[in-house]
């Protein structure tokens, strides 16, 4: 079978392959190659380290081959990724492969030098490395709009990361666009290690809605041994920067730590390069271009022990071998733990061993324990793709006038429908945005005609929006050196100026302390000079915690309710996933102590009420999207007794005010929302938000 596999790619392929040292086809290639061949849709599904990378390549470069006019100024092949280090570390391993048969290729994205933006569009490549966010613009530059009419071929790495955010939506719509732009079918490939059944029908209609996609699966031999580590809670990050050191002490190679946040990163950096003897470095999105280059090859070269890093270092960017993959409290999502804890041993067949260290919090274990199980036996969350959202819709709309796709608003919805987001989007629902967009200048729209053109403020819009959350970013630069360290958020610059007593105040940032020499408000820049052994305020940065599924929070509320009801079955349900005796004993004695207080179980229907001087506690397994839902619609609900403020967990809202919450409000409100139909909760929700 492989021989007969490789015999169907162009000799000129085959020649370059074996030249590269590919001695053999991994299993997912064997499988894809064929179908990728005859020109389907597909989307192949298999572990990290199984080779999805070339499974799509090989064949899209042997059918590029088999075409006439390569190098002639035209792109023919895309490749997407939703970040910019794993375009980077592509550009590394393929461009050998593909300028070795004679393709020429070019990586374009946000870090892209003016030099590099300036050659791209003089001499546009064959074979095109970019991100979401970057082709949607790249669309709108009609100096050299002929070089998207021969494109032939998309492949989106990681498509499981686009699903459920704006990010996916304006995807699926630019694959319309670029398809309006070509004169060739294009055919679109998905990659990814981690879809569940529905999760693969989300992104195949993300893909390719209403047409036929292949799905190419194989499961591998991927196994993972994860072990769990609690620190006392009250000891903070001292004593989990402890536990962290001494693990990777044990470990002959690197170890890659992974956070939830940027601030964390930021914090462990600092303490473990005190512990490591500096051999630590940290890897976040907002730090520099060039700090994380440095980042990533100090630790590919085994110059660092550890490399702390949040999602930024979750997908498939080699970093050479990893010993072991350490998490930082709850990964909160199984899907993100199989990506983190796959960076370990990222080879075919590998075992991919992984710790966490937490808190010895009882929900923070149990969730722990939960996906830490969950993601041995391939138990991931379903994702799904937002229906028609507007913030979406009107970049898009935006970006089809200024490149001159749309000039009536009845040709931008049929582009629109063409995704799957805006699939059933009505006509008088799109003139809605349009009217909404030509009120505040973005947009000129004549309603007698449906014509639409550019508004005063229609590049200023395109270019400034993103879908990626946001907020204004100040720049910190080295005034030793004059480049660039990282960014830093708007809020956390006002906030460390008025709380600093210090006219120049000392912060940590790439896990190193910076003190600030000069703050410009204008260019939205900081000077700082960096410190030794000083201590620093770690920024803060927004958007950054990931969503606990409702999966998730009900195995977890129904571990606490066997805890409550049986504390011997609850213990033995522990030691099977994965907790040490001591850990397992001394939550089921937590919860049973609580449950006598309760009066009664938590189960995942049944919540419970507990009151505390000034403020309630409503214990609840929706998850962390449903809390947030619940706790919006309880609080208007609470709005004609007490004005009520809360905070929230997964299995938990706290709700609040300056005289105290009585529990008994907490369950009138729910009864309350028990007997509302849907409608009725999604606009008190709504008049919710609208007031915070």
């Amino acid at each position: 079978m492989q021989d007969y596999v490789i015999s169907m790619l162009h000799p000129r392929l085959r020649e370059v392959i074996a030249r590269l040292g590919y001695t053999r086809l991994y299993p997912i290639q064997e499988k894809a190659i064929p179908v990728v061949l005859r020109g389907s849709h597909t989307l192949i599904v298999s572990p990290t380290g199984s080779g999805k990378t070339e499974a799509a390549l090989f064949p899209v470069l042997s059918l590029m081959l088999s075409s006439r006019g390569l190098n002639d100024g035209r792109i023919k092949a895309i490749y997407v990724t939703p970040v910019r280090a794993l375009n980077r570390d592509l550009m590394t391993r393929v461009s050998r492969l593909v300028e070795g048969v004679g393709v020429s290729i070019a990586l374009r994205h946000g870090d892209s030098t003016s030099s590099i933006r300036r050659k791209f569009l003089e001499s546009p490549p064959d074979f095109m490395i970019t991100t979401p966010e970057t082709l949607n613009l790249l669309l709108t530059v009609q100096a050299k709009a002929d070089m998207w009419d021969s494109v032939s071929y998309v492949i989106v790495d990681e498509v499981q990361e686009l699903i459920e955010s704006e990010r996916g939506s304006e995807l699926s719509v630019v694959l319309e666009r670029l398809q309006e732009r070509s004169r060739n079918r294009i055919q679109r490939i998905g990659l990814s290690a981690t879809l569940s059944d529905k999760s693969k029908r989300a992104a195949a209609s993300l893909l390719a809605y209403g047409r036929k996609v292949e799905v190419v699966e194989d499961k591998g031999e991927r196994a993972y041994e994860i072990e769990i580590t609690a620190v006392p809670e009250d000891e903070g990050l001292q004593k989990a920067s402890d536990a962290i050191a001494s693990i990777a002490s044990r470990e002959k190679g690197s170890v890659l730590l992974f956070t939830n946040t940027r601030s964390v990163a930021e914090r462990l950096g600092a303490l473990l390069s005190k512990r490591l003897a500096n051999k630590v470095m940290v890897h976040h999105g907002s730090l520099s271009r060039e700090v994380r280059e440095e980042a990533e090859k100090r630790f590919r070269e085994g110059e660092l022990k550890v490399l702390v890093a949040t999602s930024s270092m979750e997908l498939g960017i080699d970093v050479g071998h990893i010993d072991r993959v350490i998490q930082f409290m709850s990964p909160r999502e199984v899907i993100a733990m199989s990506q983190r804890a796959g960076r370990s041993e990222h080879r075919y067949g590998g075992i991919s061993r992984a710790t966490i260290v937490t808190f010895n919090n009882v929900f923070e274990l149990l969730e722990s324990a939960v996906i830490a199980v969950r993601t041995r036996r391939e138990d991931l969350e379903d994702l799904t793709y937002h229906r028609e959202p507007l913030d979406a819709a009107a970049h898009q709309l935006v970006a089809m006038v200024v490149e001159r796709l749309a000039s009536d608003v009845g040709k931008a919805h049929e582009v629109l429908t063409r995704s799957a987001p805006f699939s059933e989007m009505t006509l008088s629902e799109l003139e809605k945005v349009v009217l909404h967009l030509d009120s505040v200048g973005v947009l000129r729209y004549e309603p007698e005609t449906g014509k639409l053109a550019r508004g005063r403020r229609s590049l200023t819009y395109l270019y400034k929006v993103s879908m990626i959350p946001d907020e204004a970013m100040f720049r910190v630069y080295d005034v030793a050196s004059g480049s660039q360290v990282g960014e830093v958020g708007e809020r956390f610059v006002e906030a460390a100026l008025l709380a600093s007593r210090e006219q120049k105040p000392v912060f940590v940032l790439a896990g190193r302390a910076w003190r600030i020499v000069n703050v410009d408000y204008e260019e939205l820049r900081i000077d700082a000079e960096p410190l030794g052994e000083a201590e620093g305020v770690v920024p803060s940065w927004e958007g950054e915690l990931i969503p606990v599924s409702y999966k998730v929070a009900r195995e977890v509320c129904s571990l606490v309710s066997l805890a409550s009801i049986d504390p011997q079955r609850a213990l033995h349900a522990l030691l099977q996933r994965g907790l040490n005796r001591e850990l397992a004993e001394r939550i089921t004695n937590v919860i049973a102590e609580s449950a006598k207080r309760w009066g009664a179980p938590l189960t995942p229907l049944e919540p419970i009420v507990e009151e505390l001087k000034g403020a309630s506690i409503l214990f609840t397994c929706l998850g962390s999207k449903g809390n947030l839902l619940l706790a919006l619609v309880i609080s208007k609900l609470l709005g004609p007794k007490v004005k009520a403020w809360f905070d929230y967990i997964p299995y938990a809202i706290v709700f609040s005010a300056p005289y105290g919450v009585r529990g008994d409000d907490i369950r009138e409100a729910l009864l309350k929302a028990k007997n509302m139909d849907l409608p009725e909760l999604v606009a008190l929700a709504y008049d919710a938000v609208k007031e915070t």
